[in-house]
């Protein structure tokens, strides 16, 4: 492999690589890197075959028998039958029929082949994300799945009861991405809202339009019953336990019918999924601490940077059946991305983004407490180098993110890098990667942008052990924050590895 180029934005390049020159824009250091073309490796590892004859997956008349799916209600209600249809029809198999559950959190699925009296039998119990880990943990289930993820107390019991470090790629398994729009009429002049008034709109104690800059009119609010996976977002995230949806808000049954009432209704507010607004018009929501308001968008949501996602997971057992590794694998697969997007999800399919590099976010560090931090001397000008490094790209969703307080690659990210290496032979043939290392604001800037390049440098290790060469490699730390350092966890959204792509 021929060496990339590393960009560490202020600091002396920390890879053993000689430098070669410096860069007109202050502290970027380039090291000498033989030609490579366009930052493209010599040569790509084989294609993998179509997913019914991957070596690594069963046989078509191997995949029968019984799966027992336990947890999350949205991911088993919604996601789970869609991708059981698609797992049936890759296995040759057909929707046989759907047998009379004993409960609304139940759902039993039935696919038989047609040349045979091979069955595919899917017993599906969605009683909460809790239930995945119990159940797993006594046997009654052969895939856990959650809207959530495991709990540092729940991974714990896990591994003492020997089921598994559930943290651990393999065992944890991000299936699919969920994202909720706020809409409201067309006419409506309202085009941000903050958290507090969304929560204050939902919840009846804003009345009116015009309390928020809208028309002079009664709120009227639609919405899910409690069931739906969009409305148990709404409570994680807007509600947090404080509050609940107005008691007179209109229900509807499906995303397409609250997006069609609200867009005949001028006073109306509703959510659903990002890909259901239809004709409604979707809101922006306002960040707390001065970043640009976040967009309802698929990106968005596929990068986890819109405040109003989630990641949605599959859990294994250690032990667990040749069946259920099977349908996980096909799961995480190119031919499962339509049914998750049918199920109104959002795929894990690389999108690129349509902003420029220019339009990165403003470095202004702020403390937990929201108070105005001092910017580094150095911070503008190599806030205009990283501008520089990226005039022309465009940003992939693929975000690499890492396990909190670790150095390792989350389990998403592992998976994420083999869909860049499909990416990259298919829409993305011909292009160029540049990957962009960034820190969160808490601590010593200059200590922050080593950090970020280390961690860029581990993803470009990984990117070449599948045989693809990133053409260049940056440190940016803390420039270009995507969510405000007021709590761990948008800490961690910070601290990220961004590709880009030209």
């Amino acid at each position: 492999m021929k060496p990339s180029h590393v960009l560490l934005l202020g600091l002396t390049c920390l890879a053993a690589r000689p430098v070669l020159a410096q860069s007109g824009a202050p502290g970027v250091r380039v090291p000498v890197a033989a030609p490579a073309g366009p930052g493209r490796p010599s040569a790509l590892p084989t294609p993998p075959p179509p997913t019914a004859d991957r070596a690594d997956r069963l046989k078509i008349e191997q995949r029968g028998g019984v799966l027992r799916f336990a947890g999350s209600n949205p991911v088993g209600m919604q996601l789970v039958p869609e991708l059981l249809t698609a797992y049936g029809a890759d296995a040759r198999l057909r929707a046989a029929k759907e047998e009379q559950a004993p409960t609304v959190e139940e759902r039993t699925i039935v696919l038989q082949a047609a040349e045979s009296s091979r069955l595919l039998r899917g017993e599906i119990k969605g009683h909460g994300s809790a239930s995945a880990f119990t159940d797993l943990q006594t046997g009654k289930a052969d895939v856990g799945m959650a809207s959530r993820r495991i709990d540092p107390v729940e991974a714990r019991a896990m591994a003492a009861a020997r089921v598994g470090e559930m943290q651990r790629p393999g065992n944890e398994n991000v299936i699919s991405l969920d994202g909720i729009a706020f809409i409201v009429h067309r006419t409506n002049p309202v085009q941000t809202l903050t958290a507090a008034q969304l929560r204050d709109l939902l919840s009846g104690a804003i009345t009116r339009w015009s309390e928020v800059g809208g028309p002079d009119l009664p709120v009227t609010v639609y919405g899910h019953d409690d069931k739906s996976g969009t409305f148990e977002l709404i409570q994680q995230r807007v509600f947090n336990k404080a509050g609940t949806l107005l008691k007179t808000a209109k229900l509807q049954e499906s995303s397409e019918d609250l997006a069609d009432a609200v867009a005949s209704d001028p006073a109306a507010i509703g959510f659903v999924g990002i890909a259901s607004a239809r004709n409604a018009k979707p809101v922006r929501i306002a960040s707390e601490c001065g970043l640009p308001a976040a967009e309802p968008s698929a990106f968005q949501v596929k990068t986890e940077e819109y405040p109003l996602s989630r990641r949605l997971y599959f859990y294994l057992a250690d032990k667990h059946s040749p069946l259920a590794d099977d349908f996980v694998k096909f799961s995480l697969s190119p031919a499962a991305q339509p049914a998750i997007r049918r199920a109104g999800f959002v795929n894990l399919d690389p999108i690129l983004d349509t902003a420029p590099a220019a339009a990165l976010a403003p470095y202004a560090p702020k403390s937990p407490a929201g108070v105005a931090l001092p910017i580094p001397p150095s911070a503008p000008a190599r806030e205009e180098a990283l501008k520089a490094a990226l005039a022309g790209a465009q940003r992939l969703s693929i975000t690499i993110r890492f396990e909190s307080g670790k150095s390792g690659v989350d389990s998403r990210g592992v998976a994420d890098l083999e869909r860049l290496l499909n990416w990259t032979r298919q829409a993305g043939a011909g292009k160029s990667i540049t990957l962009v290392g960034h820190s969160s604001s808490d601590g010593e800037f200059e200590a922050n942008a080593s950090l970020s390049l280390r961690r860029a440098l581990e993803v470009e290790q990984r990117l070449k052990a599948l045989g693809v060469q990133p053409a260049a490699v940056l440190g940016a730390g803390p420039l270009g924050p995507v969510a405000c350092d007021t709590s761990p966890e948008n800490a961690n959204l910070n601290r990220r590895v961004e590709v880009w792509v030209r």
